[in-house]
């Protein structure tokens, strides 16, 4: 067992139906992307705080998520524009539970993220009714002809705080794939903090200790900059810098 999985060990464990209460699809995210050797220090210093959620017996667990977009890559281009009301649609796999859904995440002009999801078979996505109904609830997306781009991969922790509505996800062995071609982010690990707008995380002191500042950061556009090279990037070039130094 390395020391990361031992610290992991130390967690309380919580189920998928005990964290029904901690959903939080309407919610505030604030992401910070740091150097993974941070990683098993930050979860040590943590670990009386928080539940850790385990599916089939593992707390750390594979998704794989295929993105759509426009084919001038129009949800790509609002985030790049810092557009107030902006979209991703993405069919997502949990490979613990064998489960998948169709996702519709909206960020609006206050901040607050919005998830909506129908459960959905990989031969149905967007044909299936439960699909066409998800994306006629959202006027600004139903007539767009969208389709899919990449496959966005990685391993994710799941961690619920023991008393207040706050919900933490680390991911790392991030990659992306596209056709036959796969590029990976490098060591680093995404922490995004979900929380109701009136909770505070304790877990933010402890980050600016470790010097781990916010950043937007998704996970969907670094992969289209990643796999279609000639899309412009004029607003990410500075980000993408910070990444790679991260990275390296």
């Amino acid at each position: 067992m390395n020391t990361l999985e031992n610290t992991l060990s130390l967690f309380q464990t919580i189920s998928l139906n005990q964290m029904d209460e901690v959903k939080l699809m309407d919610r505030i995210d604030t992401k910070y992307v740091f150097s993974i050797e941070k990683l098993e220090p930050l979860l040590w210093e943590i670990k009386e705080d928080y539940k850790i959620l385990e599916v089939a017996g593992k707390v750390q667990s594979d998704y794989e998520t295929l993105y759509f977009d426009t084919s001038d890559f129009r949800f790509f281009h609002d985030h790049q524009h810092g557009k107030g009301t902006r979209y991703k649609v993405r069919f997502r796999v949990y490979l613990s539970n064998k489960l998948s859904f169709l996702e519709v995440k909206l960020k609006n002009n206050k901040g607050r993220t919005v998830k909506e999801r129908v459960k959905v078979k990989s031969d149905d996505l967007l044909e299936s009714t439960k699909s066409r109904e998800l994306l006629s609830h959202h006027p600004l997306i139903k007539n767009l002809a969208i389709h899919p781009t990449i496959w966005v991969n990685y391993t994710r922790i799941t961690l619920v705080h023991h008393q207040k509505p706050i919900r933490m996800t680390i991911d790392t062995n991030l990659h992306f794939i596209r056709d036959d071609k796969r590029i990976d982010m490098g060591e680093i690990a995404i922490l995004e903090l979900k929380r109701q707008k009136s909770s505070v995380s304790p877990v933010e002191k402890l980050l600016k200790a470790y010097r781990i500042s916010p950043m937007n950061f998704s996970k969907y556009i670094q992969g289209i900059m990643k796999m279609y090279p000639s899309i412009k990037i004029n607003n990410f070039k500075e980000r993408t810098r910070v990444l790679n130094k991260i990275s390296q």
